[in-house]
């Protein structure tokens, strides 16, 4: 939807703004980001399961052997991301307030997104 609303234009900060606004889907977007921050706190339970670290390392050969290594090798570096981050709360609160809040002033009719664009410059 977000590709047929920029109808060829090139990707910046306003087009998307505005792409996003035309394709509306407030709520699948609100479910969008509650699946992300439950997916948080259930990564942060795995995490902390005894051995499972060991048996991330150990399905190596056999990710390897099914041609998935790419696969295995982006769960072990997401692993041990989330291991080393703590307390996760920490890092996930601020990321679903940000997007929230993201949301809800693209789809403010009251924004005016070429002047008050909130996405970040990058």
């Amino acid at each position: 939807a977000m590709a047929q609303a920029l109808g060829g234009a090139p990707l910046t900060r306003e087009s998307y703004a505005l792409a996003y606004r035309e394709v509306g889907r407030r709520d699948d977007r609100a479910q969008q980001i509650q699946i992300v921050a439950g997916l948080g706190e259930q990564l942060a339970d795995v995490v902390k399961i005894p051995g499972i670290g060991l048996l991330i390392k150990l399905s190596r050969r056999p990710a390897k052997m099914a041609g998935l290594l790419s696969m295995h090798e982006f769960l072990q570096r997401g692993f041990e991301a989330f291991k080393d981050l703590g307390n996760v709360k920490t890092f996930i609160e601020p990321v679903i307030a940000t997007e929230t809040a993201l949301n809800q002033q693209l789809l403010d009719p009251d924004v005016n997104l070429t002047e008050e664009n909130p996405l970040p410059h990058v």
